[in-house]
Order: C-alpha cells, then sequence, then structure tokens
C-alpha cells in the first residue's frame, strides 16, 4: 500500500531583474515544456506563489518568484524563514557590471543565519544567447570557490540553463527535488 503523503517544500527564486526567474518557474511547471506564450510573460511585481508537483506526485513544490528589481530585494529577507531551497538564476549573458551586482546580491544571500540550512540551485541562464559564459566561467565570476560563501556546509549545484528551450531545466531540478526529498526526510 502507498503513501499517500504529500510532502511540500518552499523554494524562493531569486537573482536579478529580467535574468529569467519567471520564464524559469513557468516551464518547470509545464513539465520542463516551453509554451508559446513564455515571450509574453511580465517581471514580477513583489512576488507571485505557483505551485507544482516534483518527479514525484508526492512531491509538491511552492514557487517564491520575488522580484529582482531593486526597489523589491530589501523585502526578500521576509520570506527566509520557511525556505527549503533557493534558486538563484543569473543571466549568464550579463555584462561584468551586472554580474558584479549578481555576485554581491548572492554572498549576501548566502550569509544570512536563516538560510544557512537552505539546499542551493544556481541556473547561469540564458546559455543560448552567444555572450553567454561557461558553466566554470560562472562559477569564477560568482565566487562559488571562495571560502566565505559557506557552500562547503550546503548541498549546491550550479546548473547552465536555457529557459527559452527548457535545456537544463530538468537536470536541475531533479537535483533539487532529490536533495530536498533527503533532506526533508531526514527531519521528519
Amino acid at each position: 500500500m502507498g503513501n499517500s503523503t504529500i510532502t511540500n517544500a518552499q523554494i524562493l527564486f531569486l537573482g536579478l531583474d529580467n535574468a529569467g526567474k519567471s520564464t524559469i518557474i513557468q516551464v518547470c511547471k509545464n513539465d520542463f515544456t516551453p509554451s508559446a506564450d513564455d515571450n509574453e510573460i511580465k517581471p514580477t511585481v513583489g512576488h507571485s506563489v505557483t505551485h507544482f508537483k516534483g518527479k514525484e506526485k508526492s512531491f509538491q513544490l511552492a514557487a517564491w518568484d520575488l522580484s529582482g528589481k531593486d526597489q523589491f530585494r530589501s523585502l526578500w529577507k521576509s520570506y527566509y524563514k520557511h525556505a527549503n531551497a533557493i534558486c538563484f538564476v543569473v543571466d549568464s549573458s550579463e555584462d561584468e557590471e551586472r554580474m558584479e551586482e549578481a555576485r554581491e546580491i548572492l554572498h549576501a544571500v548566502l550569509q544570512d543565519v536563516e538560510l544557512r540550512e537552505a539546499i542551493l540551485l544556481i541556473c547561469a541562464n540564458k546559455m543560448d544567447n552567444s555572450s553567454a559564459k561557461s558553466a566554470q566561467n560562472m562559477t569564477d565570476i560568482l565566487g562559488l570557490t571562495s571560502t566565505t560563501t559557506g557552500l562547503s556546509k550546503r548541498a549546491w549545484k550550479l546548473q547552465p540553463t536555457c529557459a527559452k528551450t527548457g535545456d537544463g531545466l530538468r537536470e536541475g531540478f531533479e537535483w533539487l527535488s532529490a536533495q530536498l526529498k533527503t533532506k526533508l526526510k531526514a527531519k521528519k
């Protein structure tokens, strides 16, 4: 007899504005299939919540899409307490100034005590763009090997993605789901 208990997990989608957070959520909700109207996705103002099932139907994810616009970032902290995971989305084709801004914000998020146990998936998005940096370059640019990030104490992964085509999203979110299931099962 199967267990019908549904496990819920909350994922915060963070990153600079126009990185592709909302598009990634829509593609994940559509079973990793981009839809024709993905170009019509509007930037998030404040926040929005989308629920979708993980690979196993007994696993439900609440995706909190938080606006990356500068004036909304100060509100992020109010969502940290109940987060099981962070999906930090960064546009891999951005210029040096925006990359530095993304790095600073990511490091500030990782230093927050309320997120110290949160699993981290970094989506290096827009890999289809000709100016996209490689996964290794993104790791270096974002300072992911720095000892000050605290990444050695948490599960994390940098996943190259393209929200427009869905490339890399299934792999990244299957990894995240597996990490969440293990973590949440251990807490029971």
